[in-house]
């Protein structure tokens, strides 16, 4: 946490300085953040046998790093620095909500089904993860969040399709496959309704010299 709290310092100091010193130091910070979250953090509660979901110690720390990317692109605002900041909020935000579906499949799902649980509480959580995504990148017209999003959803279907249709156990596999059904019906209708305005977002951005 006070590395993350670092970063978003060092990050706030060099975009109000114009010191591209103290962003690069903040992305190296990042990379201790990330490698700190792998080798310690992530593991926090394995043994555990119970926990309150989103309500960990675990979770509060990928949560505060995330913010602390997200800041950190928000402060930068355009360059590659900041599309780094950007992802890395995300990338973090979904292994924090992945170890938390992955912590509440292990404490509830009996032995004999638990990989199939596993991979079925993963298939939909990045699913609503990446319509969420793209419901905020139509709202606020922001197109990276779509691209995300549409990402995502190809990354799960590749998933359904290549892994969990071969291996999920049948009632897992109906949960995953109508589970990202019903939130590509959802992204779709999302799509549908706000046509116009992507439709005039991406006009105006081809019209630019």
């Amino acid at each position: 946490m006070a590395w993350s709290i670092e970063l978003a310092v060092l990050v706030w100091t060099g975009a109000r300085t114009n010191s591209n010193g103290l962003i690069y130091a903040a992305l190296a910070v990042s990379f201790l953040v990330l490698a700190r979250l792998d080798s310690v953090d992530a593991w926090m509660y394995v043994a555990s046998t119970s926990y309150d979901l989103l309500g960990t110690a675990r979770f509060l720390t990928f949560l505060i790093a995330a913010a602390a990317l997200w800041a950190s692109a928000w402060w930068v605002k355009t360059g590659w620095q900041a599309l780094a900041f950007y992802l890395g909020g995300h990338y973090v935000m979904l292994w924090g909500l992945g170890l938390e579906a992955l912590g509440s499949v292990g404490r509830n799902a009996s032995t004999e089904n638990m990989v199939s649980a596993e991979s079925a509480a993963i298939s939909v959580l990045v699913a609503c993860y990446a319509v969420l995504l793209v419901g905020a990148g139509v709202a606020y017209n922001f197109a990276l969040n779509r691209i995300l999003g549409l990402g995502l959803i190809g990354l799960v279907i590749a998933k359904l399709y290549l892994y969990d249709v071969w291996l999920l156990v049948r009632i897992y596999r109906i949960v995953a496959f109508g589970a990202l059904g019903a939130l590509l019906l959802l992204t779709s209708y999302v799509y549908s309704r706000n046509r116009a305005s992507i439709e005039n977002w991406w006009n105006e951005r081809n019209a630019r010299p």
